[in-house]
């Protein structure tokens, strides 16, 4: 049965092993792996890239892919470079509000100071931490460390008659629902250029030519990716768990290439059994970060959380859905008055940036409780993501107080300043 139907089984710890150590095994990596490494932090990157060394004889790269990071690259590197202004300007925000004639009466000078200190350090480690991450654009470490590991293992593109039979037998796949690719619809819809209908149909370009090189070498494959679109893995109608790769996929490959096998994974698990079959010894912390990056995708994550929210609403926990209603009644009734009030300004630009900051934490927490029920997962790990959901609890029980006063604040500002509105 299991010859006839591979994808629905599970692989051994045999299986894995031979897959691991055998020199026919091919380690691919999606695009996403290759960016996701511009977001972690420096140790974490680090001990990636430590375990590509290890495997370097076996990787190799779609060509598809490796186009995908090169154009891709500059504009991670500005998403993660303007996260360090936002911060700045935050925390600018924050310093202005707390320092105005009319700031909290229970800061006394004292702590003023102190937070005035804070602020400068801060400024001062994102300013530089900014400076280091544009470096990137024109000397980036992590391009060439890929470039050299993967000098010579990347696959070759294809000339404009098999980008025109990419197109045609992508439409029909999208159209047919058949992984990979399927979820992209929308996307290939409106692609104008047959360039965009390829980009569009890259995950299924890439697919395709992973099995046109493993057929060709005779090579297993290990592929692995944060992809988490319901394209490349079975999930629940939910969406809320993934439980292994499509089996479509597998039997795909499995049909293509005889007598070779694959094994779909994302960056967590391919930590995970580096460390078990390849001797690394990779810290539960940085297999954690990974894993809390990657997995379900941040709008999955955005949805959930979304969700619960709309729930606590409705029973009456009201939190940032007020802010916002406030904030709205307040723009219908003094736009102009308002829009022209510096104090009121910077109320609400600090209301607005603790309400995100409350929506990231939600989010954050729903990652968490996902991964911690989604399977089985070690002792040292459970405890580290308990111990984390409880400092998320604390961090959103005051920043929710931190919401509390401002809408406070802003309220008794404005029926001073603006009895009419009475």
């Amino acid at each position: 049965m299991k010859d006839l139907f591979p994808g629905y089984f599970p692989k051994t710890g045999t299986e894995l092993e031979a897959l691991w150590t055998s020199d026919e095994t091919l380690f691919v990596f999606d695009t996403n792996i290759l960016l996701g490494l511009y977001r972690y932090t420096p140790t974490t990157k680090d001990a990636f890239l430590n375990t590509l060394d290890k495997i370097k004889e076996r990787v190799w790269l779609p060509y598809q892919i490796a186009e995908e990071y090169l154009r891709n690259r500059a504009s991670v590197i500005h998403e993660e470079a303007e996260s360090y202004s936002t911060l700045l300007k935050q925390i600018e925000g924050v310093r202005t509000s707390l320092n105005n004639q009319r700031k909290n009466p229970f800061i006394t000078d004292e702590t003023l100071t102190q937070a005035n200190t804070l602020f400068d350090q801060l400024k001062t480690e994102l300013d530089e931490g900014k400076k280091e991450f544009t470096k990137r654009y024109h000397d980036d470490a992590i391009l060439d460390k890929i470039s050299s590991l993967f000098e010579g293992k990347v696959g070759k593109n294809g000339d404009s008659k098999q980008s025109d039979k990419w197109i045609e037998q992508g439409v029909y796949r999208v159209n047919q629902q058949i992984p990979p690719g399927f979820a992209d619809k929308k996307k290939l819809n409106e692609a104008p250029t047959i360039k965009d209908k390829i980009d569009a149909l890259g995950d299924y370009v890439f697919w395709m030519q992973i099995i046109n090189h493993a057929k060709s070498k005779k090579n297993n494959v290990v592929l692995v990716t944060d992809d988490t679109k319901q394209d490349w893995w079975h999930r629940t109608e939910d969406k809320n768990w993934t439980f292994g790769p499509r089996s479509e996929l597998i039997l795909e490959f499995r049909a293509s290439v005889p007598e070779r096998d694959i094994f779909i994974c994302q960056s967590n698990k391919f930590l995970q059994l580096s460390n078990e079959y390849l001797d690394t010894e990779i810290e539960e912390d940085v297999i954690s970060e990974v894993e809390l990056t990657g997995g379900i995708s941040f709008d999955e994550a955005r949805k959930i959380a979304s969700n619960m929210r709309s729930k606590m609403f409705n029973m009456g926990l009201d939190f940032q859905e007020h802010s916002f209603q406030e904030q709205q009644v307040l723009k219908a009734d003094f736009e102009d008055q308002l829009d022209n009030d510096m104090m009121v300004d910077q109320m609400k630009t600090h209301i607005f940036s603790v309400s995100h900051d409350i929506e990231g934490l939600d989010i954050e927490k729903q990652r968490l409780i996902h991964r911690l029920g989604s399977e089985k997962v070690s002792h040292s790990k459970s405890h580290y993501l308990k111990g984390r959901i409880e400092e998320v609890d604390i961090e959103l029980s005051n920043k929710r107080n931190q919401l509390k006063a401002f809408q406070e604040l802003l309220s008794d500002y404005i029926k001073q300043n603006y009895p009419d509105w009475n």
